[in-house]
């Protein structure tokens, strides 16, 4: 969870990733987007999104939203594998 936004790194990332859906990001425009995020260790939470079916990795350094992931599929949001189950927004 981020302080300052009171949003988590998922949700923000999410948001980021959503604005173009079909695009090809690299690793450096979403660590430089989200700001304030250790690049390592954000690069390892990458790594277990693409894990868990969250996002689709391209090749080296460049990853892309998992179609699934685009559009919530009900009102509460997507269900997400894993640990990263997001409560319903108020």
């Amino acid at each position: 969870m981020d302080a300052q936004s009171g949003t988590s790194r998922w949700d923000r990332a999410l948001q980021l990733l959503r604005t173009e859906p079909d695009r090809s990001w690299r690793t450096i425009e979403l660590a430089a987007a989200l700001e304030n995020c250790h690049y390592r260790s954000f690069c390892a939470q990458l790594g277990q999104w693409t894990k868990e079916g969250i996002l689709r990795r391209l090749g080296r350094g460049r990853y892309t939203l998992a179609a699934e992931m685009i559009a919530p599929t009900s009102p509460q949001g997507p269900q997400l594998p894993g640990e990263l189950k997001l409560p319903p927004r108020p």
